[in-house]
C-alpha cells in the first residue's frame, strides 16, 4: 500500500544515517558520555580519539591507546567524566587519566610515559574535578 511505503522510506533514511554514525561518518565530532562506565570503549570512540590526537598529538595519542589496559571510572558527575587506564602490571609508570568537561567540550590529560607525566588540556577545559581524579592525578608523578 502506498501508506506503508510513506513509512518505510524515513525509517530506512533513519536507520542509515544512525550506521553512518555508528562507523565514524557523519557525527563523528560528537562524544558519547554514556560509554563512561566502559573507560575503553569511552578512549576508543572516533571522537575521542580525533580529540586525542589533536589535543596531544598523533603519538602520544596511541600510546594511550596502546596501554589503555586496566581502567577505572573515576568520575561521572558535575559535568565532567573522568577514566583511567594503564598497562596492565605496571600502572605507576605508564597510563593516563582522561578527563572530559562536557559543557565546554574539552578535554585533560594526564600521560604517565617511562614515570614521567605530562599534562595536555584543552584551553576551554574548566570542569570541576571530585576528590578521586585529584587524588589519582597528584599520584601521577
Amino acid at each position: 500500500s502506498a501508506m506503508k511505503n510513506l513509512l518505510t522510506a524515513p525509517v530506512t533514511a533513519l536507520l542509515a544515517s544512525v550506521l553512518t554514525a555508528q562507523a565514524g561518518g557523519v557525527d563523528s565530532g560528537k562524544v558519547d558520555t554514556t560509554l563512561a562506565s566502559q573507560p575503553r570503549a569511552f578512549v576508543n570512540q572516533p571522537a575521542v580519539k580525533v580529540r586525542l590526537q589533536k589535543t596531544m598529538g598523533l603519538v602520544n595519542a596511541r600510546f594511550l591507546l596502546k596501554n589503555f589496559g586496566t581502567v577505572s571510572t573515576l568520575q561521572q558527575s558535575g559535568g565532567v567524566v573522568a577514566v583511567t587506564g594503564c598497562r596492565p602490571h605496571d600502572c605507576a609508570d605508564n597510563g593516563s587519566l582522561v578527563a572530559y568537561d562536557i559543557k565546554h567540550d574539552a578535554f585533560k590529560v594526564w600521560l604517565n610515559v617511562n614515570g614521567k607525566t605530562r599534562i595536555y588540556t584543552d584551553q576551554a577545559f574548566a570542569g570541576p574535578l571530585n576528590a578521586d581524579v585529584k587524588a589519582y592525578a597528584n599520584g601521577m608523578k
